[in-house]
């Protein structure tokens, strides 16, 4: 609100997507708006980016925390925190924490984001056999044949990998 609201909400927004890892994909500006004490969470957010810049993982761990304890759900923080335990070489639980992140995308009718969470979730974990299969189920709802099609062959590739050879067939 106010005289400058748009002024603002364009800078929360560059903060918000600027400084992520890959910077693809765009906050929906109901999701910025729908956190509680909205400009805490969006100054936060920063303060998270600049420490991760400044290779400080663990106080970035804990401005997340702390700002999750004014915004619990929302997702973008969750996604920093598994960010950070991604470069801390904690893949296990930030794989994990992506997953629920993903389905909890998929359950609030965002199949894009989910499926570039999933997609993340693949280059860490390539031979991820569930993730991919989760993958492919929402590229094909999404109506992303190619995409998914593409999905399949790499999944038989994996399969043969494995030496699973009538698992690669059928797939």
């Amino acid at each position: 609100s106010g005289p400058e609201w748009l002024k603002r909400l364009r800078q929360a927004r560059q903060q918000l997507t600027g400084q992520r890892p890959g910077g693809t994909s765009v906050e929906p500006i109901f999701s910025i708006l729908a956190v509680g004490g909205t400009d805490r969470v969006i100054q936060a957010m920063a303060r998270i980016d600049d420490l991760m810049g400044g290779g400080h993982p663990t106080s970035a761990m804990e401005e997340v925390m702390l700002a999750l304890q004014s915004a619990p759900t929302y997702l973008a923080l969750h996604q920093r925190m598994a960010d950070i335990m991604l470069v801390g070489g904690k893949v296990e639980p930030a794989i994990e924490k992506l997953r629920i992140i993903a389905e909890t995308h998929i359950i609030r009718g965002d199949g894009n984001q989910a499926v570039e969470i999933l997609t993340t979730i693949l280059t860490h974990s390539p031979v991820d056999i569930p993730t991919r299969l989760r993958l492919i189920e929402l590229l094909s709802q999404q109506d992303k044949l190619d995409q998914a099609l593409h999905e399949y062959l790499q999944l038989t590739e994996i399969y043969k990998q494995m030496a699973e050879i009538d698992e690669a067939r059928k797939t």
